[in-house]
């Protein structure tokens, strides 16, 4: 998201289709839109598998303009390849953040050195924001946790790069969850600790700093060694938002076959927990083995992982962290899809009193065809509304007769997905 009168930065960069970056040299041709039509083009060297470009159009940008970019590279060989960016939308006030608030690195059970990751993210993912956490279980030690502490405040980029503390609580017995703090010196959390080692008692301890909690691969069965999410222990003004997919595969409990668990059990998913009452946000991350923020064909396990998108009023630390408290989020597999869901003008993840109408609007944009809009009510299917186009822009009324909540699947025709938090009426 830009605001207006602001010129729209553009980051090309060479990919095989594994990730990895490609040193590839060519002469860019650069085409630039607003809302499908054109605006002008510019001409930029590829060098290394690098090029920016910055474009400020005549032409005035209005709230709701959708701004996208069509690239054609010559090669010196004279191979031509072809992209189209990811779409960017003019907005009057807050912003649209992207990042993963589930990584890991060589101070865990996993590759990369702390500040390949943060580079990664921001440099060549060109992510607003990462969470990178320590998993406690055996491999956290006090100097590991001073070292990690420092290298979160020293990566802090206001308005640029927001960094966050955390650490992982994991093999508990309550599924596994990571403590996402503002920042500043704070303790970190073992399950090993008997001051921590149940769900209630890790509670108790994270009440008394400024911390969330986000869980993840909830859907296992129970009692394996990456244990599910006990919903009867979840305790949401703490355990603010749960992880739909990771590199684990798919907890959200809408289709059971689209990247299953290992040791899926549909009783443990995301939208078993929206029908049992628990109030909480979703997110996706992809719990990167292999230093790579945002996923990788090299994680250790079968699938790629995601992203997690949040409305928030500002890039800075203390707006993404209150953002994330207050659900203001949805979760993403691949694509970078623009999504905004509001109930009664209330923001996804917001709950607001009871009204006997439910005034939903949802606008969306993606960088490919929207094949469809899954409308979904207290976790169940309510309507499927087709597709056309990139984008999509839907408002309906429903009457209600009980507290209800909402929320919405965007469907790309390659089977990309954005699944925002509910809206809870009442």
């Amino acid at each position: 998201t830009l605001p207006a009168g602001t010129a729209l930065p553009l980051s090309v960069r060479a990919r095989d289709r594994f990730d990895n970056p490609v040193k590839k040299d060519g002469g860019l041709t650069v085409s630039f839109y607003k809302n499908d039509t054109f605006l002008g083009e510019t001409k930029e060297q590829l060098h290394d598998g690098h090029a920016s470009v910055s474009f400020l159009p005549e032409e005035a940008f209005c709230e709701g303009d959708v701004l996208t970019a069509k690239v054609l590279l010559q090669a010196p060989e004279g191979a031509q390849f072809s992209a189209v960016s990811n779409p960017s939308l003019c907005v009057s006030a807050g912003g649209l953040y992207l990042g993963d608030m589930h990584c890991h690195d060589c101070h865990s059970e996993a590759w990369g050195y702390p500040e390949n990751v943060y580079t990664w993210a921001r440099d060549e993912k060109r992510m607003d924001f990462i969470s990178l956490s320590i998993q406690a279980h055996g491999y956290l030690s006090n100097e590991k946790w001073a070292v990690h502490k420092y290298l979160t405040e020293r990566f802090n980029d206001e308005g640029r790069f927001v960094t966050l503390l955390a650490n992982e609580w994991q093999h508990s017995g309550y599924g596994d969850k990571i403590i996402h703090f503002l920042g500043g010196d704070q303790p970190y959390f073992c399950s090993l600790d008997e001051r921590y080692n149940s769900a209630a008692r890790l509670y108790e301890g994270v009440r008394a700093t400024d911390a969330f909690i986000i869980s993840h691969h909830m859907a296992y069965r129970d009692g394996e060694w990456c244990p599910a999410t006990t919903f009867e222990d979840l305790e949401t003004d703490v355990d603010r938002l749960v992880e739909l997919w990771s590199m684990h595969g798919s907890s959200e409990g809408f289709d059971d076959t689209d990247r299953p668990l290992r040791h899926h059990t549909h009783k443990n998913t995301a939208m078993e927990a929206i029908k049992a009452g628990l109030r909480v946000g979703f997110t996706a991350g992809s719990d990167t083995h292999s230093g790579r923020p945002g996923g990788s064909a090299k994680e250790p396990l079968g699938y790629w992982g995601g992203m997690v998108a949040v409305w928030a009023d500002s890039l800075e630390r203390k707006d993404i962290f209150d953002a994330f408290r207050a659900r203001h989020t949805y979760a993403l597999t691949d694509r970078r899809i623009v999504l905004k869901m509001t109930v009664n003008d209330a923001l996804m993840g917001s709950e607001i009193p009871f009204a006997e109408s439910a005034r939903i609007r949802i606008d969306a944009v993606a960088p490919e065809e929207i094949s469809c809009i899954h409308l979904m009510k207290n976790g169940e299917l309510y309507d499927t509304i087709k597709g056309s186009g990139s984008a999509i822009h839907l408002q309906r009324t429903e009457s209600l007769t009980n507290a209800s909540c909402f929320h919405c699947r965007i469907v790309t025709k390659s089977g990309s997905l954005a699944v925002c938090s509910p809206v809870w009426v009442g």
